[in-house]
């Protein structure tokens, strides 16, 4: 979804939400109401969707047409507009039926801290493959 900012020449990229896609026609998705006029979004600015794997190259954008993977210059080119580097993630959902279960970032520190146990093993292989062999006798 593109909004142009009032007053303004410049385009912003929505992420309003997901629907699924119909299993029978995988091209097609369930109808959606989109605002007109003038809208108020509340939302977070993201530097990027993210991307998911995709073999190959995309085949170039056209109205109508369902990615998974999206880039606001990417969009730019192909529609000629003036598009703002960011996408703007849509928080509220009073406005339709759209999911926005957007994925909080992993913050935790598990991962921290199996990176710390495996340099601490690490050390402790170490000394121990010093102590083994540094202080073995060869016979004379």
């Amino acid at each position: 979804f593109v909004v142009r900012l009032d007053g303004t020449n410049v385009h912003v990229l929505v992420a309003r939400g997901w629907l699924p896609r119909d299993p029978a026609q995988r091209d097609r998705i369930a109808p959606y109401a989109t605002p007109s006029g003038t809208v108020t979004i509340d939302g977070i600015v993201k530097a990027t969707m993210g991307h998911v794997m995709q073999l190959g190259e995309a085949a170039p954008l056209k109205p109508g047409t369902i990615v998974q993977n999206i880039d606001p210059a990417q969009l730019a080119r192909a529609s000629g507009l003036a598009l703002q580097p960011f996408v703007l993630e849509q928080g509220d959902s009073r406005i339709d039926t759209l999911v926005r279960d957007w994925p909080a970032p992993n913050l935790g520190v598990e991962k921290h801290q199996g990176y710390a146990f495996q340099w601490y093993a690490l050390a402790v292989m170490a000394l121990l493959f010093f102590v083994i062999t540094g202080f073995k006798r060869e016979p004379n």
